[in-house]
């Protein structure tokens, strides 16, 4: 509260070894291969979050990048019966420390598929993938309270807290 900042939101740091052991995944996750597959992505983030949803320009520029660039980022949907219920990225090293460090990000699950392993299986897909790719060490920012509890089901360990002020500025 310094200078006039509040405290917006409190994560925390968690990582853990890509190869250590084998999860189980109770659904299959796909990897977003194209513009209706991230167009269900970006919808599951604004039912979630709120985030504002892109243009079709946006999401033409956005799938271009996913499928062209290489960082090898990637985009994940978990459906069930047929429909889109949860999304979540891997990004790699320009955003990152390191070239052996996958950060796994972006995850939402809709409010009525939850507690049914869809964040799990995001989380399996991603770590196998970050294996593929030659990564060792996969870190996530988890919210307290909600996917923080599963991925230290996971194996992944408290590594510091990240902590948003915003100010109003006149």
């Amino acid at each position: 509260q310094a200078h006039g900042f509040v405290l917006e939101e409190s994560s925390h740091i968690l990582a853990r070894d890509v190869a250590t052991d084998a999860l189980d995944a109770p659904h299959s996750a796909v990897k977003v291969s194209d513009i209706v597959m991230l167009e269900q992505s970006y919808t599951i983030l604004h039912e979630v979050f709120g985030r504002p949803l892109p243009s079709q320009e946006e999401l033409e520029e956005d799938l271009a990048t996913l499928l062209g660039q290489p960082t090898k980022d990637s985009r994940w949907l978990i459906y069930i019966q047929g429909k889109a219920v949860a999304t979540a990225m891997l990004e790699h090293p320009d955003r990152v420390v390191h070239d052996r460090v996958a950060h796994l990000g972006g995850a939402a699950t809709l409010p009525a598929y939850r507690s049914q392993g869809a964040y799990r299986s995001l989380v399996t897909a991603r770590l196998n993938e970050a294996v593929k790719q030659g990564q060792e060490i996969a870190v996530v920012r988890a919210t307290v309270g909600t996917s923080e509890p599963i991925l230290k089901k996971l194996g992944f360990d408290y590594v510091g807290t990240e902590r948003s002020y915003s100010k109003v500025i006149d």
